[in-house]
C-alpha cells in the first residue's frame, strides 16, 4: 500500500512539473517556450492546461526517437523495459503536444512528418563556433593518419563503425586513430574494443578531451571518417570541416546533407565497404584533392552552420511563434 501510494505521489510530482521551472514561468510569463527536453515539453502543456494559460511551446529535436527506442527494446531485459517504456511515452507525448518541431536535419524532419503529419516542422541544424577550431600541434600519430571521434551510446549509431571492420581489414597500411566523443557512458564502446583488437593498424585514444583535444587529433589526422548507421546531424563532421580537413561520413540520416559529395568530401553507403576504400585511398594519395576538400570544407561549414547563422534562425522562428505564425519550413 506504502509503495502504491509512492508511485501515486511521484506521478503527481512529474505532472506538475520542475517546481523552479514552474514558479519561473508563472513569473515571467514567457510568450514562447523553446527546449530540447522532450519530457520537459510534455510537462509544461499540462501546466498550461492546469493553469489556463497557453504558451507556444517548440520542442528542438536532436534524434531519431522512434529507431533509437525500438532499437534499445530488441536488447533489452524485461525489467529494463519496464523501466524505460514510460520514459518513451513521455518523450512521445512530449512531441504530440508540441505546438512545433524543429529537427536537427531535413531527413529527421521527413521522420516526424511520418508519425505527426499535421505537426509544423522547421530543420534547425547543429550549430558550430568556427572561432573554436584551429590548428593545436603536439600529437604524434602514424600517417597515413585517419580520425573517428564517435559516442556509443546508441546501438545502431556504434553498428555502422563495427561493420567498419570490413575497410579497416583492407587498409593494413592505414592507421585509424579511434576516440569517443562526450564524457558520458559509452556503453556499446567495449563491442567496438572487441571488434578492432585484431588490427595492428586501429589505436584508441583516451583523454582526447574537447575542444582542445579534438583540435589536436584532427590537426595530427590526413582524413576524418564517420561510419555510422544513424546519425543526423552529427558535429564532428562539422568539425573536422572547420579543422580543414577532408570527411567520409555514412550514407545514413542526415549525414549526407553536411557532407558535399566532392566538395568537402563524399557519404559512403555501409554496405559498399569498396566504395569506401576508394574514397579514402583516393584522399589520402591526392595531397592537391586533400588540401582542396579541406579549404571548401571550412568555407562551407562556416558559412552555413556557424552559430551566427543559427541564432539568426531560431530568433526569426521564436519571433514567429510569438506572432501567432507557427508555419512549417523545410
Amino acid at each position: 500500500m506504502a509503495q502504491t501510494s509512492n508511485v501515486l505521489i511521484k506521478g503527481l510530482e512529474i505532472l506538475s512539473g520542475d517546481p523552479v521551472m514552474k514558479s519561473a514561468i508563472a513569473n515571467f510569463r514567457p510568450q514562447v517556450i523553446y527546449t530540447d527536453s522532450l519530457l520537459y515539453s510534455w510537462q509544461l502543456k499540462f501546466q498550461e492546461f492546469v493553469m489556463r494559460y497557453s504558451i507556444p511551446t517548440i520542442v528542438h529535436l536532436r534524434g531519431d526517437l522512434w529507431r533509437e527506442f525500438f532499437g534499445w527494446l530488441r536488447g533489452s531485459t524485461l525489467r529494463a523495459r519496464a523501466l524505460r517504456s514510460p520514459t518513451y511515452f513521455e518523450s512521445w507525448l512530449g512531441l504530440a503536444l508540441a505546438d512545433k518541431v524543429t529537427p536537427i536535419c531535413r531527413w529527421l524532419q521527413r521522420e516526424t512528418q511520418r508519425h505527426f503529419p499535421s505537426k509544423p516542422s522547421q530543420v534547425v541544424y547543429q550549430g558550430v563556433d568556427p572561432r573554436e577550431f584551429f590548428p593545436v600541434h603536439g600529437l604524434h600519430l602514424h600517417h597515413p593518419a585517419v580520425a573517428i571521434i564517435q559516442n556509443h551510446t546508441v546501438y545502431q549509431k556504434t553498428l555502422g563503425l563495427l561493420e567498419f571492420t570490413h575497410v579497416v581489414e583492407k587498409l593494413p597500411n592505414v592507421h585509424f586513430y579511434i576516440t569517443t566523443g562526450e564524457s558520458v557512458k559509452q556503453t556499446y564502446f567495449p563491442l567496438v574494443q572487441a571488434a578492432f583488437l585484431r588490427f595492428k593498424n586501429v589505436h584508441f585514444l583516451r583523454g582526447i578531451g574537447y575542444p582542445d583535444g579534438v583540435r589536436r587529433l584532427l590537426t595530427s589526422s590526413d582524413l576524418y571518417v564517420l561510419p555510422s548507421g544513424l546519425d543526423c546531424c552529427p558535429t564532428t563532421v562539422l568539425e573536422a570541416s572547420l579543422m580543414r580537413k577532408p570527411v567520409i561520413g555514412s550514407r545514413v540520416g542526415g549525414i549526407p546533407e553536411i557532407i558535399l559529395d566532392g566538395v568537402t568530401g563524399w557519404s559512403v553507403p555501409n554496405e559498399d565497404p569498396d566504395g569506401w576504400i576508394d574514397r579514402i585511398t583516393t584522399i589520402l594519395e591526392d595531397s592537391k584533392l586533400s588540401k582542396q576538400l579541406g579549404s571548401q570544407g571550412r568555407r562551407w561549414a562556416a558559412k552555413n552552420f556557424g552559430w551566427a547563422v543559427i541564432a539568426s534562425q531560431v530568433e526569426q522562428l521564436i519571433n514567429e511563434a510569438a506572432e501567432g505564425r507557427l508555419r512549417q519550413v523545410s
